[in-house]
């Protein structure tokens, strides 16, 4: 498994930000599959989204953890943190938890943009505070050899839809990871679904054991 590089030039860029449309099927069977009786406790590690903490919150009892990894430059403090240091670094840029475990949890594209070695340790410090049955869900550039030089903003939208806004127009070679890889990385996370986009990207859901996803 390899990381995409912070050093890698850029293959194609343009100053003017870049977005798209798609279909997320699996996001959209996690909004249909949640229990309007259950309390969600939901990690987001991009940044806050109106339109997704409105669909999350519209029925159900709902706590929302927001840390915002690229605002907070948390790619790269990760990238760059030592194994000792590692769970120090996540503790700083976590959300303060309570007392209740996740439910759910979006890591969005943001794997991408992780080392095999951080992306293991966010998964370890993740699966201490997920409760059974608790879904993650992440976007893997795939079949595309390049993807965006930043992480995109994700924003459902209506019909399955979700909408990917980028910075800009600039791509870097993608690390292209297997499920395989995914596997070992998400540690405890178990694989539940994946499905092949038609932007090329791979959308998966992982588990943690125990309860009903």
């Amino acid at each position: 498994m390899r990381g995409a590089s912070a050093e890698a030039k850029p293959e194609r860029v343009s100053g003017e930000p870049a977005s798209a449309t798609f279909k997320a099927p699996l996001l959209t069977r996690i909004f249909d599959t949640l229990d309007p009786e259950q309390r969600e406790v939901v990690l987001d590690l991009g940044a806050g989204c109106q339109a997704l903490i409105a669909r999350l919150a519209a029925e159900r009892g709902c706590r929302i953890e927001i840390a915002d990894f690229v605002a907070n430059d948390g790619l790269a403090a990760l990238n760059a943190a030592l194994p000792e240091s590692r769970m120090d670094t996540l503790g700083a840029l976590l959300p303060q938890p309570n007392d209740e475990r996740l439910t759910l949890i979006f890591c969005w594209d943001l794997p991408n943009y992780l080392g095999r070695t951080a992306l293991q340790s966010l998964c370890a410090l993740l699966g201490r505070r997920a409760a059974g049955g608790c879904r993650l869900h992440m976007l893997i550039s795939y079949s595309r050899r390049d993807m965006p030089a930043q992480p995109a903003h994700y924003v459902p939208a209506g019909d399955g839809q979700l909408l990917q806004n980028c910075k800009n127009g600039e791509r870097v070679p993608a690390p292209r990871y297997s499920p395989e890889d995914l596997g070992k990385a998400l540690g405890g996370f178990k694989y539940e679904r994946g499905v092949l986009l038609a932007n090329g990207m791979q959308e998966f859901v992982y588990t943690w054991p125990g309860g009903q996803a």
